[in-house]
């Protein structure tokens, strides 16, 4: 959960999460469809990755965030995964960041023959941030 105060900074908002939900659902709902046809459909959820839009959102919260003022945004940014704003974030079990790379081979392994009875799950790719 994010504080509400960081919701106004981009950091987490009602559409995206309604999108994100959405999304789960369609998986759903296409793994009960196509499943009969033998094709596997599965989503993977990613954690905190430093992608742009990341990038953005924390320069925005380390300029507008009184107690964040001047610290650098990829600092502020690997503290969440770190779990230094435990009171802000959920604790990230494994301490770190995620990559693209991580997210990238859950999805070779999801279209791999090794997933072949897999459908229609939630993969959190997010260090334990969420347990499913």
């Amino acid at each position: 959960m994010v504080s509400e105060k960081l919701s106004i900074y981009g950091v987490a908002s009602p559409p995206y999460s309604a999108m994100k939900a959405g999304l789960i659902n369609y998986t759903w709902f296409l793994a009960e469809r196509l499943g009969p046809y033998n094709i596997n459909v599965n989503c993977v959820c990613p954690g905190i990755v430093n992608t742009d839009t990341w990038q953005a959102t924390s320069k925005r919260v380390v300029e507008n965030v009184p107690e964040f003022k001047e610290q650098d945004p990829r600092e502020w940014f690997v503290g969440i995964a770190h779990g230094k704003y435990p009171d802000m974030f959920l604790p990230t079990p494994m301490r770190r960041e995620q990559t693209v790379e991580d997210i990238g081979r859950a999805i070779v392994f999801l279209v791999s023959d090794d997933s072949r009875n897999i459908t229609g799950q939630a993969l959190n790719v997010d260090g334990g941030m969420i347990k499913s």
